[in-house]
């Protein structure tokens, strides 16, 4: 595994910044550069712009990396909060797929693809960690 790109709703962004680093402590390159993307302009033809580029910077991030990891949602509620919506990280995992990268799911299954059987599961970030260490050796 040379490389990763991390999907997980925006809301979690801080907890992605702090598993990219371990990630990264591992000697995987994080191709994620929504990590580090700052705030929307405002303003509505400004921020379209920045949606739209942010959307290419994102696919290209997916196409550079070997190997996307998603990040489930917790599901245990009946409804779940509007953030979650926007559904990007579904959207990335499938152009993943399309383009025959690696796809680890961490937590549950949560996409009805999330049951093809060449992608890899893991229960949490604990684990995620041990099996890239062990995909390293």
């Amino acid at each position: 595994m040379e490389s990763v790109y991390l999907a997980a709703a925006f809301c979690r962004k801080e907890e992605m910044k702090g598993i990219s680093l371990k990630i990264a402590s591992l000697g995987v390159s994080i191709t994620s550069r929504w990590l580090d993307e700052n705030p929307s302009p405002s303003g509505k033809r400004a921020r379209e712009r920045f949606l739209e580029d942010t959307a290419q910077m994102d696919a290209d991030d997916v196409w550079a990396a070997d190997t996307l990891i998603r990040f489930s949602d917790d599901l245990s509620t009946p409804m779940v909060p509007s953030v979650w919506c926007t559904g990007s990280r579904m959207e990335e995992t499938g152009m993943a797929h399309a383009w025959g990268k690696k796809i680890i799911i961490v937590g549950g299954q949560q996409s009805l693809f999330d049951r093809f059987p060449q992608r890899v599961h893991v229960k949490d970030k604990d684990e995620l960690l041990a099996y890239i260490r062990k995909e390293m050796e």
